[in-house]
């Protein structure tokens, strides 16, 4: 018939399906729209950070120093960034560079042979730009996190930060905390929302005696009286803790950020208060006004969307022991999405999906793991495709009877 027709003729042994979903992906990837870029793609926490800046400014140095903390070069000087969604962005290396830097002084090293196969990754999905410029005195740069910048590549949005540059700054400890903080704040928290500022007062040191107030000192004093008992480190279950998650500043001026979290809604409230008590007993000592704290409330206990939704939990339950899993239930001690999604109206418990080291640059989820939880993902599926009876509606029914 091919022959007849004068029509080419391909033959595969895959499925129909599962032949179409490879050639639709296959085309999808090498028919996306892409462009090179200059800038250094790392993996820093599995989250891809695009280093952007002027030559010279220190992008592969950092690069560099991230790669010996335990993260991964995608692509260095030259980056290959191609749109494989309407707002996914993946990023690799021209094949002739690839896993290769340049260091001036140096010449152009080879990372994978030199630190291994850990230290490199082919590709990587983009989340983060890092606009890296020299430091400009006078400039007003975002202190608090509070400000938002995005930067366009291919039609997608992307988060950026900028950085500025100057000798004695540890760029690569910066990149670590931006990573982490733009991932944060995918999963529902921003770090920027429980502020300690100290305003310190600064004159020569030869002159400073009952006049100089240091700001790291009294930041000092400050994590101090904060309970060191009740820090994640020393606590678990539905104990709840004060979590300091950053410190930056000088002498004259620093800024802690704090997480705070405990099940119980009247805790959680004394705990904010603790905060705000210590500022007041260290203003009393230096002046008010030297320690300020701004908190906002991120989300509340999600436990207190189910009442009326028990067949959540259970449905749960009965999909982990179907799937051959013994569930353990246990108090959620960190930020979710599902605590977002429930108190607005959509309640969403936590299953677990088997992953390790959450947070940390040796967080892995094994392949075992993922099956497991897609068993557990189709039983749930099954049970919700039969109408669900909530508290509310049960006891109506039950007064109906």
């Amino acid at each position: 018939m091919a022959e007849k027709y004068d029509r080419n003729l391909f033959i595969t042994p895959m499925d129909t399906s599962e032949f179409q979903a490879d050639l639709i992906s296959s085309l999808k990837a090498h028919l996306a729209p892409r462009i090179t870029t200059h800038g250094v793609l790392v993996e820093v926490y599995g989250e891809g950070v695009l280093l952007m800046g002027d030559s010279g400014i220190g992008k592969s140095e950092t690069a560099l120093e991230l790669i010996k903390r335990g993260h991964r070069l995608i692509a260095d000087d030259a980056v290959d960034i191609k749109r494989i969604s309407k707002d996914e962005l993946v990023g690799s290396a021209p094949e002739l560079i690839r896993y290769y830097m340049e260091l001036r002084g140096i010449g152009v090293i080879n990372v994978r042979h030199i630190y291994g196969v850990g230290a490199v990754k082919p590709e990587t999905s983009i989340d983060l730009v890092v606009k890296m410029e020299r430091w400009e005195e006078g400039k007003a740069y975002d202190r608090l996190g509070l400000s938002s910048e995005t930067y366009d590549i291919l039609g997608v949005t992307l988060p950026q930060v900028t950085i500025p540059v100057r000798p004695g700054r540890n760029l690569a400890v910066i990149m670590e905390l931006a990573a982490m903080n733009n991932r944060q704040k995918k999963m529902g928290f921003n770090a920027a929302e429980a502020l300690v500022r100290v305003r310190g007062v600064m004159v020569h040191p030869g002159s400073a005696k009952n006049v100089m107030v240091n700001a790291i000192t009294v930041a000092a004093e400050f994590d101090q009286l904060v309970p060191a008992a009740e820090r994640p480190e020393h606590t678990s279950g539905r104990e709840g803790f004060f979590h300091p998650t950053a410190i930056r500043g000088t002498a004259s001026e620093v800024t802690l950020s704090y997480i705070v979290r405990d099940h119980d809604s009247q805790i959680f409230s004394q705990r904010q208060q603790t905060l705000k008590d210590i500022a007041a007993f260290l203003n009393k000592r230096y002046g008010e006004g030297t320690v300020t704290v701004t908190l906002h409330e991120q989300y509340r206990n999600m436990a207190e969307a189910f009442g009326d939704c028990p067949f959540l939990i259970d449905n749960a339950l009965a999909a982990n022991r179907e799937a051959g899993v013994e569930p353990q239930v246990i108090a959620v001690r960190g930020g979710t999405d599902g605590s977002q999604l429930s108190l607005r109206g959509l309640p969403c418990p936590n299953i677990a999906t088997g992953g390790y080291n959450a947070h940390s640059v040796r967080e892995f989820i094994p392949v075992s793991s993922l099956e497991t939880t897609v068993d557990i993902l189709q039983n749930l599926v099954a049970k919700f495709a039969v109408p669900q009876t909530s508290g509310k509606q049960a006891a109506g029914q039950q007064a109906v009877r």
